[in-house]
């Protein structure tokens, strides 16, 4: 294989202001160099125009072409989702699966929500379609079929956004239309992954003092059990000497 030069690097504006057209001659050299294409012939093509590379203003993380890494942060985004603060015991495809399973768990009082919103909508645009509560609702309602959309495969549309987003090179318009989501969303779950990558170590961190801080309290709840039955122990025993002295 060959080797290749990381000093190197492409220039986008290298050849600014020199792009052929269709219909172009240039004097080279004492002879006419042209494209062969002549007025008429070009008003009887056909022209296409392709997409514009897409130029991010951020380099694209590390994880999104690591497998274990995306795997890993993937957990740790479902884990904070749904409100735990450090790794949780277990394997990855154990700590998701119970991280998802609480996740589902919402979904119920979501659904009534949605329900209730539906309806009161109904009902307001009914009364006053100019009434600005309808706008209102209508964010509402876009906001909580969102949730639930990811709450019943939250994992696979974190994947799915992460490979076309960079994998695959999509823009976020062609992203959330291949998902089901708006293109807003799509950068919102991008740059929050990006966050608790960052954040990750941090997270890893807290575990063994988390675990400490646990222990404590246990111990200390343990304390105060066993103090508070002492103390119900030598009431009763005062309250039998007494019954016995009466």
């Amino acid at each position: 294989m060959a080797a290749t030069n990381s000093a190197l690097s492409f220039d986008p504006h290298a050849f600014a202001g020199r792009r052929s057209q269709p219909v172009h001659a240039e004097y080279i050299a004492g002879e006419i160099e042209s494209t062969g294409v002549s007025y008429e012939d070009y008003g009887r093509m056909h022209s296409y125009t392709g997409a514009r590379p897409i130029y991010r203003h951020k380099a694209i993380p590390s994880w999104a072409f690591n497998t274990a890494q995306l795997r890993e942060l993937i957990v740790h985004f479902m884990e904070r989702r749904v409100g735990h603060r450090t790794p949780q015991k277990g394997q990855q495809a154990e700590r998701l699966q119970r991280a998802k399973a609480q996740l589902v768990a919402t979904a119920p009082r979501l659904t009534d929500l949605l329900t209730n919103l539906c309806r009161e909508y109904v009902e307001v645009k009914k009364q006053d379609p100019t009434d600005p509560r309808v706008r209102e609702l209508e964010v509402e309602i876009a906001n909580i079929d969102t949730q639930l959309l990811f709450i019943n495969k939250a994992e696979l549309l974190i994947a799915g956004v992460v490979f076309r987003s960079y994998r695959l090179g999509e823009n976020s318009v062609e992203v959330g239309k291949a998902v089901g989501i708006k293109p807003t969303h799509v950068r919102m779950l991008l740059h929050r992954l990006n966050l608790m990558w960052n954040k990750l170590p941090e997270y890893v961190a807290a575990a063994p003092a988390a675990a400490e801080r646990k222990a404590r309290r246990d111990a200390a709840a343990v304390a105060r059990a066993e103090k508070k039955a002492e103390v119900y122990k030598t009431k009763q025993a005062a309250t039998e000497v007494t019954a016995c002295t009466v």
